[in-house]
């Protein structure tokens, strides 16, 4: 039995210590999710002790508990029963999917006065907040809510709560929050992170990046991965992609390119980074001369689907990795691929305001349309938009929108049906959700404004960043092809001084129709279309040849 004026919420392992100073302990681990339970308050009416026992069991019904808790909020005037009440009139919201309300709900229950009875609420709240964070990001924590985890009394705090404030901690620091609050935020949002779960080094290791410090990067992210080894909070797994990526980024930048290789390698074939790193790995096996890993890479990424995507450093690599073993004819028809892949798809963002497809159509209308699978928008392009996290992010909400106008109508009829406390309904709670979703509805049409806006914002620049790579890599290939013609030139040289030295060189010019690319046996998970299999994308090796004459010559 907890302590009178107590109610706290329990979970798997139950209800552990107390002290003077505090609540029972609360473990973050089960607030808004089937697990939750709570203890019995002795500080409730005894009409109400039932009542409130059931919330959070197998006999939860959103609509029935959401117009109990507003009768207990309505009727019983004590701090507890207040923050019960606007709880479990949050977890119904959150329940049926009213995100946007819910969290305005738990954000109040955080932002009481805290006191001993209302403190286990308090953290419920916080932890329906972090898992709201969790599914969509773009909702994050209010200025009021974040002022209060900033400077919350964290140390005297137990593990399981301690937990619920790393994770906020965190995400004001990967959102970029810490400078709007204040000189020291960000010193004390990283103190907040420290111990279990992998937090601190984790964004130690992001803020690192963005101080271009290679070696305190590739510290912290490996510091990361050996607590990963052990044990990580479930809700750093999404970031761990991001990490082995920008860890082997930053190995390739100090030249430990067999770590790097390592490191792409870890990045899953579903992650949005995949291609970045199937990419960036052909260049660290180029870097290490090791052609055919580098050549069948890259050629992954111009294989089945993932010829889709905007990859034009690609083509060049296989080309580079041609000219190192001499077959020019092969490395320039890898150039021409990167002209026929890219230049469309360059001319369609140059002519963006004289294209009838575009000129009259926001870069969010035509994603819309691409997935439609209408025609005229390159793959190229449309593959960028949709892997962009703001795209993501935003869409994400503008469906979480989308089905909380479906979701507030069925919700009122609903409502309007249960019971109060009688055998009558009580319509208090039918109004008071009436009213909400009244203003929610009002600012729906703004939000979803704000949201698009965003993306069109994000994705003009994305078209400027593919404008600026394809440009790049154009110019590239011509530096390639004039190396490619220049060292032709050389070799000719030497075969008329050497000619014995050439029978391959020989036996492959005789190919007239072209097909000299001796890529060897590509595995057998490709198919006659060119398909490749997700698990054997970044595993693919070419099988060259060196017809370079003056290694033979040696």
């Amino acid at each position: 039995m907890i302590r009178a004026g107590y109610l706290v919420v329990l979970f798997g392992l139950g209800l552990i210590g107390s002290s003077s100073a505090q609540a029972e302990i609360y473990r973050g681990a089960a607030a808004c999710t089937v697990g939750e339970r709570w203890t019995d308050s002795t500080t409730l009416p005894k009409a109400w002790v039932h009542i409130v026992a059931r919330f959070g069991t197998t006999k939860f019904n959103p609509y029935r508990d959401y117009n109990f808790a507003h009768l207990l909020r309505n009727r019983v005037k004590t701090p507890e029963a207040q923050a019960i009440g606007t709880y479990w009139m949050s977890r119904a919201l959150y329940a049926i999917g009213m995100h946007h309300l819910a969290k305005s709900g738990f954000e109040q229950v955080f932002m009481y006065r805290d006191l001993p009875e209302t403190q286990g609420v308090q953290f419920a709240a916080l932890e329906c907040l972090n898992r709201i964070n969790r599914e969509y990001s773009n909702l994050g924590f209010s200025k009021d809510v974040a002022a209060k985890i900033l400077n919350y009394p964290y140390q005297p705090l137990g593990l399981g709560q301690k937990a619920l404030f790393q994770e906020a901690a965190f995400v004001l620091l990967k959102s970029g929050r810490a400078e709007s609050l204040g000189t020291g935020a960000k010193e004390k949002l990283l103190a907040m992170t420290l111990g279990p779960g992998g937090y601190e080094p984790l964004a130690r290791g992001f803020f690192a990046v963005e101080q271009a410090d290679v070696q305190g990067s590739i510290a912290e992210f490996k510091r990361y991965f050996a607590v990963a080894a052990k044990f990580t909070a479930p809700y750093l797994k999404k970031f761990e992609d991001t990490a082995h990526l920008l860890l082997a980024r930053n190995l390739y930048e100090a030249k430990q390119y067999d770590l790097s290789i390592e490191e792409f390698r870890k990045v899953q074939p579903d992650s949005n980074y995949f291609p970045i790193s199937l990419s960036d790995l052909s260049w660290a096996y180029l870097r290490k001369f090791n052609y055919n890993e580098a050549v069948g890479t890259a050629l992954g990424l111009q294989s089945g689907g993932m010829s889709r995507t905007f990859a034009p450093e690609a083509p060049l690599i296989v080309a580079m990795s041609l000219v190192e073993v001499c077959h020019y004819p092969e490395a320039l028809k890898q150039l021409k691929v990167f002209t026929k892949a890219y230049y469309p798809a360059y001319k369609w963002l140059y002519s963006w305001k004289s294209n009838p497809i575009t000129q009259n159509k926001t870069p969010y209308e035509l994603t819309l349309a691409f997935i439609k699978k209408q025609p005229g928008i390159p793959s190229k392009v449309a593959t960028e938009w949709l892997r962009s996290p703001v795209f993501l992010a935003n869409q994400k909400e503008i469906n979480l929108l989308t089905d909380e106008r479906k979701q507030g109508n069925i919700a009122l009829s609903k409502l309007k049906a249960f019971p109060g406390l009688h055998v009558k309904p009580d319509l208090a709670g039918y109004s008071d959700l009436s009213r909400q979703l009244t203003r929610l509805m009002s600012e729906l049409a703004t939000r979803e404004k704000v949201l698009v806006d965003g993306i069109n914002e994000n994705l003009f620049e994305v078209n400027a960043r593919i404008m600026a790579e394809t440009a790049d890599a154009a110019d590239n290939s011509q530096l390639i092809e004039a190396e490619v013609f220049n060292a032709a030139g050389e070799d000719m040289i030497k075969k008329n001084a050497r000619p014995d030295d050439y029978t391959g060189a020989r036996k492959i010019a005789k190919d007239e129709k072209g097909a000299i690319w001796r890529w060897g046996k590509i595995p057998s998970g490709v198919d006659d279309g060119g398909e490749v299999w997700d698990d054997e994308l970044g595993a693919l090796k070419g099988d060259l040849t060196d017809q370079c004459p003056q290694k033979k010559s040696k």
